[in-house]
């Protein structure tokens, strides 16, 4: 299910500065510069991956 706030989904705003903020990590830790530069493709993949989990748990509990 599909829920909303006011327009917000708030779980999917957490999920999506979760991401970012990871991917974004790549820039001032060497080590993970590789998420860094790929990040357009794997914040995509792991978007679709832990929203969709997401919404097959709410579904669960609905």
């Amino acid at each position: 299910m599909y829920y909303y706030n006011k327009g917000w989904n708030y779980k999917a705003i957490i999920i999506l500065f979760t991401i970012t903020v990871f991917l974004l990590l790549g820039r001032f830790i060497k080590p993970l510069k590789i998420f860094y530069d790929n990040s357009y493709v794997l914040g995509m993949i792991i978007s679709i991956i832990i929203y969709t989990v997401y919404l097959v748990k709410a579904k669960k509990y609905n």
